[in-house]
C-alpha cells in the first residue's frame, strides 16, 4: 500500500516533533519532522521529510518483518518499540538520541550507527494470544516509570492494557486489562503530573474519550471519562488515533483521525484549567 504509515510521535528539544513511520515495507520508511510556530510572529516551519531507510534496512535485517509503533524520548536514548506478532518477539530498539538531533541538525538519513541497543520484551499472552507493542501509547511518568498502554492483537474485546517498566524498558510488568474502553490510545503527562489518556471511541456513539491517572497510571477514573466528542460516522475502523499535546498557555491540542470522510482530520481544543480537564464546547475544525 502507499500510505506512509506514520505510527510514533516523539517530541524533540525546540519544539520540535519526529514524526516516525513504521518501516514495514520499502515505501513506509520516510519520517516527518515537525516545527511548532510560536504564534503569528513565529509561524511553523514547513515539514521536512527524514529518511529513515538505513535505519529500517538494518533493523529489517535483525527482525526479519519490521513494524515500529512506537517511540519516546528516555534520557540520552529515543526509544522505538517494534511489534512484536506469534512468530516474532516484541522489542525495544534504543537509539543513540544525540546522534538522532546530530542527523536531523546536518539534514541527514537516520542510520544505522545510531543503534545503541536492541532487547526483546515478553509482554505475555491473553487467551493463548501473545500481546504486542500494538498502536502503542508510551510515555514516562512523573514518578520515572515508564508506562505503556497497548491495544491487544487481536482486539477481542476493546479494553486498552497497560503494562510499567520501573528500570528504563529493561523488564515490565504483566499487562494488565485497564477499565478503558477504546484504541489506540495517546498518554501524555500534564503540568500537574496527572497521566492522561486519550483514544478513539468504535462504538455508538463513535468519537474520542480521555481518562484521568493521578497516581502515574495505577488507576484510572474511569467514572469521570470524558467525552471529547461523539461524532463519528461510518464504521469506524479508522476512528481515533489522537495526538494530544499540552501548550504554554495550558490547552491541549488534540488532533484526531475521523471516519467521516477517509482522508480528513479533525483539530480540537481542550483547556486545561483544573486537574478535571475541562472541555470548552468548542466545534472540531477539520482539514484535509
Amino acid at each position: 500500500r502507499a500510505k506512509p504509515d506514520f505510527e510514533a510521535l516523539a517530541r524533540l528539544p525546540g519544539g520540535r516533533w519526529l514524526v516516525l513511520a513504521s518501516g514495514s515495507t520499502s515505501q513506509r520508511e520516510t519520517g516527518v519532522l515537525l516545527t511548532a510556530g510560536r504564534g503569528d510572529d513565529d509561524p511553523p516551519s514547513a515539514p521536512r521529510p527524514v529518511s529513515l531507510t538505513p535505519l529500517c534496512e538494518t533493523l529489517r535485517r535483525h527482525f526479519g518483518e519490521l513494524n515500529l509503533e512506537g517511540a519516546a524520548v528516555s534520557g540520552e536514548v529515543l526509544r522505538l518499540l517494534q511489534r512484536g506478532g506469534a512468530n516474532r518477539d516484541n522489542a525495544v530498539v534504543d537509539l543513540d538520541f544525540r546522534g538522532v538531533l546530530a542527523s536531523l541538525e546536518a539534514g541527514a538519513p537516520l542510520g544505522a550507527e545510531l543503534v545503541r541497543a536492541i532487547r526483546p520484551v515478553a509482554l505475555g499472552a491473553l487467551d493463548g494470544v501473545p500481546l504486542g507493542f500494538t498502536e502503542t501509547a508510551i510515555v514516562e511518568a512523573a514518578d520515572g516509570s515508564i508506562v505503556a498502554m497497548l491495544r491487544p492483537d487481536p482486539d477481542t474485546h476493546g479494553y486498552l492494557y497497560q503494562a510499567v517498566s520501573r528500570d528504563g524498558g529493561r523488564t515490565w510488568d504483566e499487562p494488565k486489562r485497564t477499565p478503558m474502553w477504546g484504541y489506540p490510545a495517546n498518554l501524555l503527562v500534564l503540568r500537574d503530573g496527572s497521566l492522561l489518556c486519550t483514544y478513539g471511541y468504535r462504538r455508538a456513539p463513535m468519537g474520542i474519550r480521555a481518562c484521568l491517572s493521578r497516581d502515574n497510571g495505577r488507576t484510572w477514573d474511569i467514572a469521570h471519562e470524558l467525552v471529547l466528542r461523539a461524532d463519528g460516522q461510518g464504521n469506524g475502523g479508522d476512528l481515533g488515533y489522537p495526538v494530544t499535546q499540552e501548550l504554554a498557555d495550558g490547552k491541549l491540542t488534540i488532533v484526531d483521525a475521523d471516519s467521516k470522510q477517509e482522508h480528513n482530520y479533525s483539530l480540537m481544543y481542550a483547556c486545561t484549567d483544573h486537574p478535571d480537564v475541562a472541555i470548552p464546547d468548542l466545534e472540531p475544525r477539520t482539514f484535509s
